[in-house]
């Protein structure tokens, strides 16, 4: 029984925390003060609206090559240098794939910058 009652205890208590430190991610936070998000998620926004694009169907050739992959945020520059991302690409690639359903269903350019926030 006490070590029922001591495992609902500990289970309470991680719930409190959790829930304390959503909170304190979500309230009053002003990252940007007011012009984005977190500069984290400011430099994700960034290259997914800079670098990253969905091909069309008949470039989906391009794909397969990592230097020149419009959907690799680490392709190469003008220079053949490549560029710098300390991140994942799901996230990217997630929002590629949704915004880009969204533009052809909407007026509104759904991969543009002030959008992906």
């Amino acid at each position: 029984m006490t070590s029922s009652l001591s495992r609902h205890r500990h289970t309470l208590l991680l719930l409190l925390m959790l829930a304390a430190a959503f909170a304190l991610r979500i309230y009053g936070q002003d990252w940007d003060q007011g012009t984005y998000q977190h500069p984290d998620e400011r430099f994700i926004a960034t290259v997914s609206s800079d670098r990253v694009s969905m091909p069309s169907m008949s470039d989906l050739g391009q794909l397969f090559d990592p230097a020149g992959s419009p959907i690799n945020p680490r392709r190469d520059d003008t220079d053949g240098n490549p560029l710098s991302f300390a991140y994942g690409t799901l996230p990217l690639y997630v929002q590629g794939t949704v915004s880009t359903a969204l533009n052809l269903v909407s007026e509104r350019d759904w991969s543009s910058y002030p959008e992906l926030y």
